[in-house]
């Protein structure tokens, strides 16, 4: 399942403005008949754009001393958002039972 995500992170005191995809990964399938085995597939963080001052910009763009620590970030940031929605709909569909 793939979800959009918008947030905000700081690297070394700069905000950047990120957009992507998140998508969750599945645990392999490693008992039963052949055909029906798969390996695990890890989620992931896909970035569609970068924002700095409002600005879009590339991956390249990012200052040298940033870009190893970015996608971490990103991914990290991204599986807190995840987090926060699945909270907020148990919050809706705990709502919905008690009505």
């Amino acid at each position: 399942m793939t979800t959009p995500l918008q947030f905000t992170i700081f690297l070394d005191d700069i905000e950047y403005a990120i957009e992507g995809d998140y998508t969750e990964g599945c645990p392999a399938q490693i008992s039963g008949p052949p055909e029906n085995c798969y390996p695990e597939e890890y989620p992931y963080f896909e970035i569609t754009s970068i924002k700095l001052d409002g600005r879009e910009i590339g991956e390249h763009e990012l200052p040298e001393t940033e870009r190893p620590g970015f996608q971490n970030a990103c991914e990290q940031a991204a599986e807190k958002a995840i987090e926060l929605l699945r909270q907020t709909d148990e919050a809706e569909q705990a709502e919905r039972w008690e009505d």
